[in-house]
């Protein structure tokens, strides 16, 4: 029983290994189908780039046409985008200048609260003197 149990354990173990030796043949074949399409692709890339060469002249021109007549429509929206900015932080500058006066008055609120409180409690724990009998 032994015996056919270590017979068993190194089949499986010699599976293992075949599969292992599979997975990594799997592997190199991937990395193989890899190779080709990127050289593929590269021998694709140079026979359009000739193509390309004489396009880019073209469109070089044209893209430089229109950068220039861009510019002026630029430089305004930047300016444009600069005021907005400057009227948002002068905004929030305020909110914030409002926001501290809110905190003053309500710290102002809440002091005056508890020194109608200590008054009422000093009230309550100090009568006023009697006055003497005659």
């Amino acid at each position: 029983m032994a015996g056919l149990k270590a017979q068993v354990n190194q089949l499986n173990a010699e599976t293992k290994k075949i599969l292992a030796e599979i997975h990594q043949l799997g592997k190199k074949g991937e990395t193989a189908d890899q190779e080709l399409a990127i050289k593929k692709a590269g021998l694709q890339l140079d026979m359009h780039k000739a193509q390309q060469d004489a396009q880019e002249q073209n469109q070089f021109a044209i893209q430089n046409k229109i950068a220039a007549e861009r510019l002026p429509l630029e430089r305004e929206q930047n300016q444009i985008n600069w005021l907005v900015a400057q009227a948002k932080m002068i905004q929030a500058k305020a909110q914030a200048h409002a926001a501290g006066h809110k905190v003053i008055d309500e710290h102002v609120a809440a002091g005056a609260k508890w020194v109608q409180a200590q008054a009422q409690h000093h009230v309550a724990h100090n009568p006023p003197p009697r006055a003497a009998a005659k």
